[in-house]
Parts: structure tokens; C-alpha cells; sequence
């Protein structure tokens, strides 16, 4: 393997993470704390936290999901060409 290519693939490994950590935290983040100022301006502590919270690790679980599954199904179809090369 060259260098070009091991720069490469580190670079895109990085940048996946960066953009994994990202989708995790905003979400959480900006509705953890959308839900606090709710709360504070219609003194309903912690109903509007709790649904922010909620609403946070939905929108974190869809987006890592819709991240992930291509490389997973890029993965599987990359096994299953070796398993059926190896018969």
C-alpha cells in the first residue's frame, strides 16, 4: 500500500469521526437545551428537558443509523464477494 493511499484512508477516517461526534452531540445538545429554555419560560421543569432528551437520542439514533448503514452494506457485499470467490 502506498503512502497517498494509508494518507488517504487516515484522512477519511478522521473525518468520518469528526462527523460521527458531531451527529451525536448537536442534536443532544441543541434540543437538551431548548427543552431547559422551555422550561424556564413556561415553568413546566422538567417536562420540556425530558422530551428534549428524547427528541435529542431520536434524532441522533436515525441520523447515525442513516450514517453507518452504507458502510455496513458496503462491508457485507465485500464478504460475501470473498466468501464466493473462495468456493
Amino acid at each position: 500500500m502506498t503512502v497517498h493511499k494509508v494518507e488517504t484512508k487516515l484522512i477519511y477516517a478522521l473525518s468520518f469521526a469528526a462527523q460521527l461526534g458531531f451527529l451525536v452531540i448537536a442534536p443532544l445538545a441543541g434540543f437538551i437545551w431548548l427543552g431547559a429554555y422551555m422550561d424556564q419560560t413556561f415553568q413546566k421543569a422538567p417536562m420540556f428537558l425530558l422530551t428534549g432528551l428524547f427528541v435529542g437520542l431520536t434524532v441522533t439514533t436515525h441520523e447515525t443509523y442513516r450514517l453507518l448503514m452504507p458502510l455496513i452494506t458496503k462491508a457485507d457485499h465485500k464478504e460475501e464477494k470473498l466468501t464466493k470467490d473462495g468456493q
